[in-house]
């Protein structure tokens, strides 16, 4: 097992931990660094928290001592696959479903689970980690009023071991603590119920396992040919690191030509005074070299416009890479006709919809085990009755079967201007703006009656 530095160190250089070493502490290591991506402070010095040398020992002759996240569009595109799940539960995302009594009783698990603030951490954090998990929940009352079952995500550094797929998760991780516990080994150990239940509360899994079916459900952003998923900036954070650093060199640059150092030389003794606002001098005095006089700064020449156009290019690149920033960045939008904004929203969108089939998929088959939970607790009925019998029964005769509807990809909110036709693009073009003229010609004819009457 590698240490943090060394997994830091791999996955900054190659992009990747080998399948073989992407084990549990090595993960939470690679969570933090994406996580210091999205809040931009993955620059900053190691010894504050960062990882500067770390990359800087990546970018090798392209390193820069002070680089800096000037340029770092991961927050916005992880934001972006917030419209996953754009819209409010129960009004525009709805629950389809043949058996009408499914949407009722998912109604009521979206209340317990607070689902529309949840729902921003399910669509943020695989599309920052990869992957995140979802958790079912039940709590068990002698009132049966006060049982509840909902859902809610767990980040995915505590997740501990994945097995296969089509059999959910078995062990998630609460400090060094593998949980759920077996609480019938507890009890057959001997420990008191009452020492059971407090361990239980305090370490999170307070309830056993009635249900024969483990209530924890993997959402992967991408899963690719990766058991552990890929984020959304995975192929571009290469790229990121290396332009940041060529306009970290830029800026400064350019601040260092501002205030430089000056050489100046010539015959006499060095002048009384120089007011150079901050800029330092050297003076040489040549009265035995004989040489003629100069003046120049101590900065390196650089091919300014040669460097713009560099940094264009990698950004470009960039942009490539994240198809997402121009589904919304106005400096790509505006001016477009509604075709060209459509085109451009069209790799976003394909990416969106991708990510929403599996965000999708893996809420569904958590809030089927979730009505389970309330047919088990006896507080849903779907048509079979209550209990462990009848929330096997209806499951299996697929009367816990359901949908969610379809919707745009891009919410309203989102949409910088609404898409037109070629030929209204034209008809805007040559159409006077009929409010503009109206108000200059008031304007025009108040100042003409006040030149009169004057």
């Amino acid at each position: 097992m590698t240490n943090y530095i060394q997994a830091l160190g791999q996955i900054i250089r190659t992009g990747q931990l080998g399948q073989t070493g992407w084990v549990w502490d090595e993960r939470r290591t690679v969570y933090d660094l994406w996580q210091a991506y999205f809040d931009n402070n993955v620059y900053d010095r190691t010894s504050e928290g960062g990882s500067r040398d770390l990359i800087n020992a990546a970018l090798g002759n392209a390193y820069s001592a002070d680089i800096s996240g000037l340029y770092n569009p991961v927050s916005e595109v992880v934001d972006l696959y917030l419209h996953i799940f754009g819209g409010s539960f129960g009004d525009e995302i709805r629950a389809e479903a043949e058996n009408s009594a499914v949407p009722e009783a998912l109604a009521q698990v979206w209340e317990w689970s607070n689902i529309n603030i949840e729902k921003r951490r399910i669509c943020r954090m695989p599309a920052t980690y990869g992957l995140c998990g979802l958790r079912i929940v039940a709590r068990d009352d002698i009132d049966p009023a006060k049982r509840r079952v909902y859902i809610t995500a767990g980040h995915p550094n505590t997740i501990r071991e994945l097995l296969e797929k089509d059999r959910i998760q078995t062990w998630r991780v609460n400090g060094s603590i593998v949980q759920p516990f077996d609480i019938g080994g507890f009890i057959a150990d001997g420990m008191p119920v009452g020492d059971i239940n407090k361990y239980a509360r305090e370490q999170g899994a307070d309830y056993p396992n009635a249900l024969g079916v483990t209530p924890y459900v993997i959402c992967y952003h991408d899963q690719g040919n990766d058991e552990w998923g890929r984020n959304c900036f995975y192929k571009a954070r290469g790229a990121i690191d290396r332009y940041n650093s060529l306009i970290s060199h830029t800026d400064i640059q350019v601040h260092e030509t501002v205030r430089t150092v000056w050489l100046i030389a010539a015959a006499g003794a060095a002048p009384v005074e120089f007011d150079f606002s901050g800029r330092k001098v050297i003076f040489v005095d040549q009265r035995q070299g004989g040489t003629p006089p100069l003046a120049q700064p101590l900065v390196a020449n650089l091919d300014l416009v040669g460097a713009i156009a560099q940094s264009k290019v990698q950004l470009d690149a960039i942009e490539d890479k994240l198809p997402e920033l121009k589904a919304t960045a106005g400096r790509f939008l505006s001016g477009q006709s509604g075709e060209t904004v459509a085109q451009l929203r069209k790799p976003a969108e394909e990416k969106i919809q991708a990510a929403r089939d599996l965000t999708e998929d893996a809420l569904i088959r958590a809030q089927k085990i979730a009505l389970s939970w309330g047919i088990l607790l006896e507080i849903f009925d779907l048509g079979t009755g209550h209990g462990r019998d009848a929330a096997d029964a209806a499951f299996r005769d697929g009367l816990e079967d359901h949908k969610f509807n379809k919707r745009p990809l891009l919410t309203a909110e989102q949409h910088v201007s609404t898409p037109q036709t070629p030929q209204q693009d034209k008809a805007d073009a040559v159409a006077p703006n009929t409010q503009a003229d109206a108000q200059n010609g008031a304007q025009q004819a108040e100042a003409m009656k006040e030149r009169m009457s004057a």
